[in-house]
């Protein structure tokens, strides 16, 4: 018998005193005006594998790929944030 073990919405190796410093760290820097810049990288191959597929009761299923293929189209996207600042000061 085997004991399953319930799913979580947390990462195993979340910290929350490591998240408060940082959220701390960042509203510090959007009062500050700063912009802050957000980047991600994805990578896409020209052809995909299918590691199934279906043939004839008897006959193999084959394919063929190119493990040496170099076309890969990589992307990457910025998200900006600029704090607004208001025009009137406060005395």
């Amino acid at each position: 018998m085997v004991l399953a073990k319930k799913k979580t919405l947390e990462h195993p190796k979340d910290c929350p005193l490591k998240r408060a410093r940082y959220l701390k760290k960042l509203h510090h820097f959007i009062s500050q005006g700063f912009a802050i810049v957000s980047m991600d990288e994805s990578g896409f191959e020209s052809e995909t594998v299918c590691p199934c597929g279906y043939a004839a009761i008897g006959s193999p299923c084959i394919d063929s790929y190119n493990w040496q293929a170099k076309d890969r189209t990589n992307v990457i996207g910025a998200l900006y944030y600029m704090a607004k600042r208001s025009l009137h000061s406060t005395t």
